[in-house]
């Protein structure tokens, strides 16, 4: 797969996941309870990391910059990390919609991984947000 379809695949596993992560804030998606007996702010949550995951899928495919691209790709693994080390937290630990938005979020790392790793394209400082590179 050449580096544009491999950023289109990215972006659009980004996409996928901001879309479910708002439904999840606007409460049409019911991701279960907290265990600690607090409230949760899921508006709060999915609108931020609705936004987030919309930036993610802008940036890949602006960015030819291999180290921004795994700035990206570390940002993804945070959040997937992140989703099994406070599974604790809620009850059911692991919910459908989660689960989904784990393998979108895994595929978009996977293809950040071949564009970071694989693809030529990725690494020259032509770009749209190279900064000190020369334009294509």
């Amino acid at each position: 797969m050449d580096a544009h379809r491999t950023r289109l695949v990215a972006a659009g596993a980004a996409a996928g996941s901001a879309i479910l992560y708002y439904l999840i804030g606007l409460g049409v998606l019911n991701i279960g309870e907290s265990t600690t007996g607090a409230d949760p702010d899921l508006l709060g949550f999915g609108l931020t990391t609705g936004s987030a995951f919309v930036g993610f899928a802008i940036l890949v495919l602006l960015v030819r910059r291999r180290w921004l691209l795994a700035l990206l790709g570390l940002f993804d693994t945070a959040v997937i990390v992140g989703y099994f080390g406070f599974a604790w937290l809620r009850e059911p630990q692991f919910e459908v919609w989660g689960l989904a938005i784990k393998v979108l979020e895994g595929v978009a790392l996977v293809a950040i991984g071949a564009l970071v790793f694989g693809h030529r394209e990725a690494r020259r400082t032509a770009g749209t947000l190279a900064v000190g590179g020369t334009s294509s």
